[in-house]
């Protein structure tokens, strides 16, 4: 598998995985609220979306930053799911995995688009203790965590500094 193929299903897996969710500042929303739902399928977000009106303030702002990121993707690779995957029954990763056996296919914005996620996710990771640390009151989306860990760069660990200075000017 080549890494365009890889790009796509690591950034959706990330984006549309309940345990993205289910590790993060929704951790303790799911154990109240979707703890006997099966992770499956997406299930546990949907159980989220249910009580939305009972998340906490970080679970929505994660919410909301991974539908930006899902609208994201879903936009650079419509027209690629269109042409190549109509067909595909929605769900469960099919989609991804049509995506995939047509990853030469692929437009360029969709390639992208996914490259770019992939990059911000990666860099998260690295700096998730600089995160919760040096920005922990910054609203998430829109580059602004980026230009938070930026601005604290002297403080920041080697390797989330390489992380955040390597991204590129474009999402932030």
């Amino acid at each position: 598998m080549n890494t365009v193929a890889h790009l796509v299903l690591f950034s959706l897996a990330i984006i549309f995985s309940s345990s993205a969710f289910a590790h993060g500042p929704c951790a303790a929303d799911i154990e109240k609220l979707c703890k006997n739902v099966a992770d499956a399928h997406g299930a546990k977000i949907d159980c989220l979306k249910s009580h939305e009106s009972e998340l906490s303030a970080a679970c929505k702002q994660h919410m909301t930053v991974m539908e930006n990121e899902k609208e994201k993707i879903h936009e650079s690779c419509q027209g690629d799911v269109q042409k190549l995957c109509s067909n595909v029954e929605r769900g469960g990763g099919r989609v991804m995995g049509c995506l995939e056996s047509h990853e030469s296919e692929l437009s360029v914005a969709c390639k992208q688009t996914i490259a770019q996620e992939k990059q911000m996710h990666e860099t998260m990771h690295s700096c998730k203790s600089e995160a919760h640390q040096l920005c922990s009151k910054v609203v998430p989306g829109e580059g602004r965590m980026l230009a938070c860990l930026k601005s604290h760069e002297s403080q920041l660990s080697d390797a989330c500094k390489s992380a955040v200075m390597n991204q590129p000017v474009s999402l932030q």
